[in-house]
């Protein structure tokens, strides 16, 4: 381990490591698989459920033509790149920035990890601004004074963001079995 270090042109303690990680793939810990039946009920957690519940607020929005073209042209889309993305992972099992990294080097790492990080900085901005609309149609039609977007961010924002503090998804179980039956009942009242 010293002489393979020793033989680095570059000294960051980082870099070594990625490194000798490469070099040494059986020292890497097994990661746990996700059973078939979980990786259904996230993903339909994640795209469906949040989908019937987004849809008819948009249909509104973008009006009947608008909103059937745009989301027939994004399903192709979707489909098309998760297929790619697929074919892609079976022959390198590593995470997507590596795949960019392998595919077009250190460009197409950060362009792949800053896409990861802004599509989740959207899915945050946009459950930030439909948790707030929902919070202020209920008390409008309940005919109480709502609250203001500010106000209901800021209380959302403090009750989430300790939970993005937790590194392990497998701490979360409460938090997720709570989400999951506010889902369910949400897609039974839709």
């Amino acid at each position: 381990y010293m002489a393979f270090l020793a033989d680095m042109d570059d000294d960051s303690p980082g870099r070594q490591m990625r490194l000798l990680a490469d070099a040494l793939p059986e020292l890497r810990p097994q990661k746990k698989k996700m059973s078939v039946a979980k990786a259904c009920v996230s993903t339909f957690k994640a795209f469906i459920a949040t989908g019937i519940l987004f849809v008819p607020q948009a249909m509104t929005n973008a009006g009947w033509g608008w909103a059937i073209l745009l989301m027939t042209f994004s399903c192709i889309i979707s489909t098309i790149g998760i297929l790619l993305l697929a074919q892609c992972h079976q022959h390198h099992s590593v995470s997507y920035p590596l795949l960019g990294r392998k595919a077009f080097g250190g460009y197409g790492y950060f362009l792949i990890a800053g896409q990861v990080a802004f599509s989740q900085f959207c899915f945050c901005s946009s459950y930030y601004i439909f948790i707030s609309t929902t919070i202020q149609n209920l008390y409008a039609n309940h005919h109480l004074v709502a609250p203001s977007t500010l106000a209901i961010m800021l209380v959302v924002c403090c009750c989430l963001t300790p939970l993005g503090w937790i590194r392990r998804i497998g701490k979360m179980k409460v938090v997720n079995l709570i989400g999951n039956t506010i889902i369910i009942i949400s897609i039974l009242s839709v």
